[in-house]
């Protein structure tokens, strides 16, 4: 299996569950791992790669139009993002909401799903 990674992708965007918080944007920070199933680097067509930039723009675009209540709920909607726009049948997602509680650099979910193609 060959797996895409784009590592701590930094999207601001309105998160959290307090009035507060979705008054303005924060950073998150998220990490992928994408794999299809069919992935032979010696007979793929270069158009049939998993295109990193197109992934990340995605990713991008669509968080910082929209609000988020959790980091679990933006794990799930990156994950359905890869499975129906990218067409893979693994991923890995992590997210990360920097400087959420005093005592910790970060706070994180990972959300691992396989699908059979």
């Amino acid at each position: 299996m060959k797996v895409l990674i784009i590592d701590q992708l930094s999207i601001f965007t309105r998160i959290g569950v307090y009035d507060w918080e979705k008054q303005i944007k924060q950073k998150l920070l998220i990490s992928i791992k994408i794999s299809r199933k069919k992935y032979d680097i010696e007979n793929e067509k270069f158009e049939n790669y998993l295109d990193y930039s197109k992934i990340s723009e995605t990713i991008v675009n669509y968080l910082e139009r929209n609000s988020f209540s959790l980091i679990e709920e933006v794990a799930d909607k990156i994950s359905r993002i890869l499975f129906n726009q990218f067409f893979c049948n693994w991923v890995k997602v992590t997210v990360f909401k920097p400087n959420a509680i005093a005592r910790a650099k970060t706070v994180g979910v990972c959300l691992e799903r396989k699908i059979d193609i």
